[in-house]
């Protein structure tokens, strides 16, 4: 599905006969639905003609008409908030629709992404909160200082993540500060914003991506490949600089060495080399252990990582000490063993998924 979205004409044209052969449009799993109007796009530009692509051209107009409400809402939200004098970045899918689809019918989308600087955390969900969005859990909003993020739902039911850290693994002002020292402008015909610069959206798109979650996204490599092939002068030192700041490197190698192999994109030499020689972490390490050779102990390690990062200047003894506080903050809970049940249930969650893949 991928290859037929993607690759070139005759290419493309294969990898649809392919797929088509062997799927059933009426059982496609999440992530796949995700792509029909990409693909729908695609081979209507290839002047494939079929049966199904009515029904595909109805999800391109849905996804279309849908975020044509996004757009809407994003407008209201942006506008308070400039009103306060709260500085802003889109992230994730509205600026990569606008700036890299360009096409609002092309790319479906379930929620907002918007950043602001963590000082400004509880005066934008202030603001929010006057327009009528509710979090979708006040224990988050109130503990917001812990989180990369926040979700809260307008009485229509669209939802924002309202962003105080790019990626939740760094939380710390000195990862963030890069995403904010260069940004770039994205216009639609309700609003006028900044979001990311390619670079920035290269590694967040990529990271975000290969991260472990349930649904086994694949958005994420049309997303980058868009991406790839519609900036022409990407800063590949600051792709460098970002994954080394966030210590992200391995991961950005790995989604960057895939894209080269399945979708011909271009990355220089100098990058790949200066990605696989960046310094692996004695945290980086231990995340990769818990993952890959402890799975029963990769829950925990993921509210580690980010609490490590976040308060690096402490030491060992310090961090392992305001740890189970930090636990007790982000899980909600009301006493350790709550939080020995609550990290139990999320472990048994993630190894059921493991193995059901």
């Amino acid at each position: 599905m991928l290859e037929a979205s993607l690759n070139r004409d005759d290419a493309a044209i294969s990898a649809w006969k392919s797929w088509y052969d062997i799927i059933d449009l009426d059982h496609l799993d999440h992530s796949s639905n995700r792509l029909i109007p990409l693909l729908y796009h695609r081979l209507e530009n290839l002047g494939i003609a079929d049966v199904d692509l009515g029904r595909m051209k109805g999800t391109f107009r849905r996804t279309w008409y849908h975020n044509q409400l996004i757009f809407a809402r994003l407008a209201t939200v942006l506008e308070a908030l400039k009103q306060r004098n709260i500085p802003t970045l889109l992230l994730k899918g509205v600026p990569l629709t606008l700036l890299y689809y360009r096409d609002p019918g092309l790319r479906p989308m379930l929620d907002l992404d918007l950043m602001v600087p963590r000082k400004y955390t509880y005066e934008a969900i202030e603001v929010l909160t006057q327009l009528g969005w509710q979090a979708i859990d006040q224990r988050d909003a109130e503990n917001s200082c812990l989180n990369h993020a926040v979700a809260l739902r307008s009485q229509d039911g669209v939802e924002i993540d309202l962003h105080f850290s790019v990626v939740p693994e760094c939380l710390s002002d000195r990862c963030n500060e890069l995403f904010w020292q260069a940004s770039q402008s994205v216009k639609h015909a309700t609003f006028a914003a900044q979001t990311l610069d390619g670079a920035g959206h290269l590694v967040h798109t990529i990271v975000h991506g290969l991260r472990p979650n349930r649904d086994g996204s694949i958005r994420w490599i049309a997303d980058a490949v868009l991406l790839m092939r519609s900036e022409k002068n990407i800063d590949w030192q600051r792709v460098v600089l970002i994954a080394s700041r966030i210590r992200m490197g391995k991961i950005l190698l790995a989604g960057l060495r895939y894209l080269i192999k399945h979708h011909e994109v271009v990355v220089p030499d100098n990058v790949i080399e200066q990605l696989s020689l960046q310094h692996i972490s004695r945290l980086e390490r231990f995340e990769r252990c818990m993952r890959l050779d402890w799975p029963l102990l990769f829950p925990l390690a993921k509210f580690w990582g980010p609490y490590a990062r976040l308060h690096e200047h402490r030491g060992a003894i310090a961090l392992i000490v305001g740890f189970p506080r930090h636990l007790s903050g982000v899980l909600h809970a009301n006493n350790p063993f709550d939080v020995l049940v609550k990290i139990g249930s999320r472990t048994f969650r993630y190894i059921s998924r493991q193995l059901g893949h």
